[in-house]
């Protein structure tokens, strides 16, 4: 049986009623791990552009940069300040999927306690909503 996003822990001693819990909660386990290390990936990512960033910004940056477009091996050489745009809006939009991400990451952890039966982050304390909320 699928366990919802609502259910509680079996209480059941039925083996099955267990095996399936284990098994539910291993699935949902591995999902959350996985974004986990999405947001992980995304955060290089970030770093990496902001990196590009600060060397297109240098006084002795070129008049024209190189550049690649997703995972081709293609290069085109843009002006810098082009490059410069590019980037600043590549970087923005792997902000908001960090902050997407970080947002399913925060509801996963919630749910797995909810799953095992431990106090959420609600009675925990921890559903805090940051200033720019």
């Amino acid at each position: 049986s699928e366990m919802s996003k609502t259910s509680q822990p079996s209480t059941s001693q039925d083996p099955i009623d267990q095996i399936s819990l284990l098994s539910d909660l291993h699935a949902f386990a591995g999902h959350h791990f996985g974004q986990r290390n999405l947001l992980i990936e995304l955060d290089e990512r970030r770093q990496r552009m902001r990196e590009a960033e600060r060397e297109l910004k240098k006084d002795k940056a070129p008049v024209r940069t190189w550049m690649t477009f997703g995972h081709t091996t293609t290069f085109i050489a843009l002006p810098t300040q082009t490059a410069l745009k590019i980037t600043a809006a590549d970087r923005k939009m792997i902000d908001r999927m960090i902050d997407e991400v970080r947002e399913e990451v925060k509801k996963g952890a919630d749910q797995l306690l909810k799953m095992e039966g431990r106090a959420d982050l609600d009675q925990r304390g921890f559903n805090l909503k940051d200033i720019h909320s």
